[in-house]
């Protein structure tokens, strides 16, 4: 929570006060607080839900956490182009077309989970507790 806070105080900074500066861009200002925080969101998933299933369901276990290292580098590209795009949006242009690749990876990615994978770990034939 306190990153995020610091995230918006710097974006807020950022486009009020510094949109002049070159020492002070967006990839400070929006990037770098959101890998930090993705960073941190993928640890806390893997140790409070991935970890458990390594000893009963390893098969599981090793899709679900190739799907957490891509989707975690797929946000900190887009993030990383997002704010490459901010610094320059006119010579920047073909940077956000790109960045639509990851972000779709991501989407596509966690909309099957939810919809395909999540059903599948809670149903009692597999064994693996609901907590």
């Amino acid at each position: 929570m306190i990153i995020l806070f610091i995230m918006i105080i710097l974006v807020y900074l950022k486009n009020n006060f510094m949109f002049e500066s070159n020492g002070f861009p967006y990839l400070i200002a929006l990037g770098l607080p959101v890998i930090v925080l993705t960073v941190l969101g993928s640890i806390f998933l893997y140790k409070t839900y991935i970890s458990k299933l390594e000893q009963s369901h390893r098969s599981v276990y090793t899709m679900l956490v190739s799907f957490l290292v891509v989707i975690g580098i797929a946000i900190a590209v887009f993030i990383v182009m997002l704010s490459l795009f901010l610094s320059k949006p006119d010579s920047m242009k073909s940077v956000i077309i790109i960045s639509v690749v990851p972000y779709y990876v991501v989407f596509i990615i966690t909309s099957g989970f939810f919809i395909y994978i999540s059903p599948g770990l809670l149903d009692k034939i597999n064994g693996i507790p609901k907590y």
